[in-house]
């Protein structure tokens, strides 16, 4: 049974030089998804000799943005590696959902060593027990440059692919969880391009922004009193995750443009052209196609 360490990621330190002296042939679990020193950020991964060997989509950098994807994602790569490994855990801040993804992962991982930067002092209570280290401060414009490198890496060699939405079903966000509304089966205002019904909540995708008021009439025909608005243009430069099946990742990609009145989106990714995709996973990082974080949406507002 591979025996695990795991170390506790800060901002303000980096492991990365700790880890060419120490590794040696374990694999490196990251769990960090806001690192993007190993490669690109927003996804969860298994690396060997600094190749990515296995990985999972998170779509955010922030660990607590999807807790649940972060926690199935590591009990699955923490449950496919088959050597020792070193775990680089999420970046630790002290808020009560971070305590608690720490203590979830604990359980999963059950490490034998927890290794702390030095002079960092975290709420260690349901903690394994912990060395402290001394570890270098990363420099920020080098760290910047290094994440930038990565997203335009990933960027490379991408091209452009058409998806019909009724193809592929959706996670991670509002899009395809209720029943699609056709856009004449009730008043809605011009400017909306999508509607479905999720429980007794309308959810509609607008050209522009939208007042909710313009679509009380379209309510009180669907009998609806609650409504959830997203634009369009929030889709474009979106991650995005690729699965041939509901759990097996393919790669990932961003969202080119979308044409929701025709029932369309078109992406880039390297997925060669042909390959069944059963879903596409959203997520909350948005990009420019040079490779620029445009930031993050909030969870479920798309």
């Amino acid at each position: 049974m591979p025996i695990f360490e795991a170390l506790l990621q800060h901002q303000s330190h980096q492991w990365k030089p700790w880890l060419e002296e120490n590794l040696k042939r374990r694999e490196l679990i990251v769990l960090d998804p806001g690192s993007g020193v190993f490669h690109a950020r927003c996804i969860l991964s298994r690396n060997l000799d600094e190749q990515v060997i296995d990985w999972r989509f998170l779509g955010s950098a922030e660990a607590t943005m999807a807790p649940l994807s972060l926690i199935r994602g590591a009990k699955s790569l923490i449950d496919a590696a088959n050597r020792d490994a070193v775990v680089l855990l999420p970046n630790y801040k002290s808020t009560p959902v971070l305590q608690e993804i720490y203590e979830t992962l604990f359980s999963i991982i059950q490490p034998s060593r927890l290794f702390l930067p030095k002079g960092i002092n975290p709420a260690r209570n349901g903690w394994p027990p912990c060395d402290e280290v001394p570890v270098s401060a990363p420099i920020e414009i080098v760290l910047t440059a290094q994440r930038r490198a990565r997203w335009i890496e990933f960027q490379e060699d991408q091209e452009s692919h058409e998806i019909l939405l009724h193809t592929v079903h959706f996670s991670g966000g509002r899009l395809g969880l209720g029943e699609k509304l056709s856009l004449d089966s009730a008043n809605f205002p011009a400017e909306t391009v999508w509607a479905e019904i999720n429980g007794d909540t309308l959810f509609a995708i607008t050209e522009n922004l939208s007042n909710p008021d313009n679509f009380v009439p379209a309510m009180k025909k669907l009998g609806l009193k609650k409504i959830h608005l997203a634009l369009s243009s929030d889709y474009e430069g979106l991650l995005i995750g690729l699965y041939r099946h509901q759990s097996e990742p393919i790669a990932m990609g961003t969202i080119e443009r979308t044409d929701f009145r025709s029932g369309k989106f078109w992406m880039r990714t390297k997925v060669a052209p042909g390959t069944t995709i059963a879903r596409v996973q959203l997520g909350l990082m948005r990009l420019d196609n040079l490779g620029k974080e445009l930031g993050e949406l909030r969870p479920w507002s798309i």
